[in-house]
């Protein structure tokens, strides 16, 4: 965004390559999981951590792309490898996201089919799995917080004095790795929202980048990653 480098890899455990790209005006690209080799990377989560990437712009995101992504397909003018119909879940939106988002969300939506034209349509539906925005997000904060305590247990216990005050505490009150029936949690909303999509005849769901209007520059935060925690799994 301050025009630096051209683009750089991030990694999403939940929103931390979509937020900052929705706040920041530029391109960004969380693939689907596992389809880009994580080998080397320190994650937080391992059973949802994806390697991203941000650009200025997104023809140079399609560069990236094809750099990271051994199968990427470049869409071509005439809509054969786009998406021609969008699931826009109205109960998620309107239950994650503030009104600025949920407004400046429509405007984006308007541009977006303006911009494409017939290949693409989007629909408006309300799929049961995401009425209760509340719980997907309090289940999938307690896989992930349980992933990172664990995966820094031995580094914790020999310098803890080395951690930020925020991430020794979210180590300490951590809650144990959960068993497989709470696990299992994560394949079942991602089998539902598959489900959803098939009812729909969707390719994809559409969401906002966001849940709040401006990114929250004063209270330390990047802001609610509610707009995008459900389709992290």
């Amino acid at each position: 965004a301050a025009g630096f480098v051209d683009a750089a890899l991030g990694t999403q455990t939940i929103a931390s390559v979509a937020r900052p790209a929705a706040f920041c005006g530029i391109a960004g690209l969380a693939p689907t999981f596992g389809r880009v080799d994580r080998a080397g990377v320190d994650l937080y989560a391992p059973s949802v951590d994806v390697v991203g990437a941000f650009a200025k712009d997104v023809p140079t995101l399609d560069r990236v792309a094809r750099a990271i992504l051994d199968d990427y397909r470049t869409p071509d003018p005439y809509g054969r490898f786009l998406p021609r119909k969008l699931l826009l879940p109205t109960n998620f939106v309107d239950a994650a996201c503030a009104p600025e988002a949920k407004r400046w969300f429509g405007w984006a939506v308007t541009y977006l089919l303006a911009r494409m034209g017939d290949p693409v349509a989007v629909v408006r539906e309300a799929p049961s799995c995401l009425d209760d925005v509340a719980d997907v997000t309090r289940r999938h904060l307690a896989v992930i917080h349980a992933e990172f305590a664990a995966g820094h247990e031995r580094r914790f216990a020999d310098r803890s004095d080395l951690y930020r005050p925020e991430t020794a505490r979210l180590i300490r009150e951590a809650p144990p790795l959960p068993d497989e029936t709470a696990a299992a949690g994560g394949a079942r909303l991602r089998r539902a929202l598959e489900a959803a999509l098939d009812s729909a005849d969707a390719f994809a769901f559409i969401t906002p980048g966001a849940a709040q209007g401006v990114a929250p520059l004063l209270d330390g935060t990047t802001g609610d990653p509610a707009a995008t925690l459900p389709f992290a799994r």
